[in-house]
């Protein structure tokens, strides 16, 4: 019983949906870390990942035609 009261107080508690989500992708970004360091982190970890994308997706080079 004491379950039910705790979680019917904690869906009270939520926001109302009119407030915007914190995850959003404007607050993402709003947060990240300006500071030259930081930025060239981000711009080597999105380089990396665009390359493993990109290297995952290329198709093999048919090297010998079969017969």
């Amino acid at each position: 019983m004491s379950t039910l009261i705790a979680s019917l107080a904690l869906v009270q508690q939520q926001k109302p949906a009119a407030q915007p989500s914190p995850f959003s992708l404007k607050m993402i970004l709003a947060n990240l870390p300006h500071d030259p360091a930081s930025v060239i982190a981000l711009i080597l970890c999105v380089a990396a990942v665009g390359l493993v994308v990109w290297a995952g997706h290329r198709k093999p080079k048919d090297e010998a035609p079969q017969k």
